[in-house]
């Protein structure tokens, strides 16, 4: 572990590393700085994210980021929990996104527990730091067998209140500068059909450009969605709970198989080109240059029915797991 100095301050770095994975776990955010899978002689990076460590670190995309306590949208003005209402800062009005200013993106976490192949971080989030009631405390590990990345969440909290975590690392799993060529498989009966804000309208079977459980050809998708006022994919999937697998992603380089306990996926298609230089792309010319896949409770779910609400009372410990295998198929 060494410690770097960043415009955040003093920030932890720990590799993660077997004759597999080779991974810079940072403690600001408790985030996934760089992703790498090895194949004989080669190191190819899957994950994208600015390489400028203070861009990585302040960027308002959440590159590697942990996100909470509410990961997603809650709509304004205001949820409830019983006959508690919680109103949302007015400043992110209509939405307020992935826990607000004070969210676990932006908080440095503790490193607690560390080893070649797995480090464990912890972290506060107080009352007084949003729209909740109670102190959550919450235990973020990653750990590495084989070719397979474990992300693990672990959260108490002294009162009621909402817990949904994921993790925003970008992924391209191919070597071409966009996502189009990739394959993707998500295991999926429905999806939350959500406006122009990404407010939930109504819970839809999947259909196209949407039903993804024969796999589709991510480009072709991406060519329909660019016409919607998304500009390519912002969607929550439920998935088949009958399922082992809940989502493949294929290409000409890579395979990658993603596990998890969560009932639903957001996939973001990287929808807007970013201020940064992205895998040796321009500045704002990095739109669809990478995915995330969010593994979640039904973003919004506290203010929809029919959706997991997302509600962890003290009596309860918030315990959600997903893993990453990695396969590589051709290095030429």
């Amino acid at each position: 572990m060494k410690s770097i100095q960043t415009v955040v301050g003093d920030v932890k770095s720990v590799i993660l590393e077997n004759e597999f994975l080779s991974i810079e776990i940072l403690s600001y955010g408790a985030s996934i700085f760089h992703l790498c899978v090895k194949h004989n002689d080669d190191i190819i990076e899957v994950s994208v994210q600015p390489e400028n460590l203070d861009e990585f670190l302040t960027s308002p995309f959440y590159y590697g980021k942990t996100v909470g306590r509410t990961a997603g949208r809650l709509f304004h003005p205001s949820y409830s929990i019983g006959d508690t209402e919680y109103l949302l800062d007015e400043t992110s009005n209509p939405s307020f996104l992935h826990g607000g200013e004070n969210g676990f993106s932006f908080k440095h976490f503790d490193v607690v527990e560390y080893s070649e192949t797995h480090v464990k971080l912890k972290a506060v989030s107080y009352e007084d730091e949003g729209p909740y009631d109670g102190i959550l405390t919450l235990l973020t590990t990653y750990q590495i067998h084989q070719n397979t990345l474990e992300i693990m969440y672990e959260a108490t909290t002294t009162a009621t209140t909402l817990c949904n975590l994921t993790n925003h690392v970008y992924l391209n799993v191919s070597k071409q500068p966009t996502i189009h060529d990739h394959q993707l498989t998500i295991h999926a009966h429905s999806y939350l059909n959500i406006d122009e804000n990404n407010k939930i309208i109504r819970i839809d079977p999947v259909t196209s450009p949407l039903d993804f459980n024969q796999g589709l050809n991510l480009g072709e998708a991406l060519n329909i969605m660019e016409q919607t006022p998304f500009h390519g994919f912002d969607h929550t999937f439920i998935f088949n709970k009958e399922k082992d697998i809940q989502m493949e992603v294929e290409t000409d380089d890579m395979k990658m198989t993603l596990k998890t306990t969560n009932p639903s996926v957001v996939l973001y298609t990287h929808n807007k080109p970013a201020p940064h230089q992205l895998r040796h792309i321009e500045k704002d010319k990095n739109k669809h240059v990478a995915f995330t896949i969010e593994t979640q409770y039904e973003p919004g779910g506290i203010q929809f029915d029919g959706l997991n609400n997302a509600i962890l009372t003290p009596h309860d410990t918030y315990y959600e797991t997903t893993t990453l295998e990695f396969q590589v198929k051709n290095t030429k």
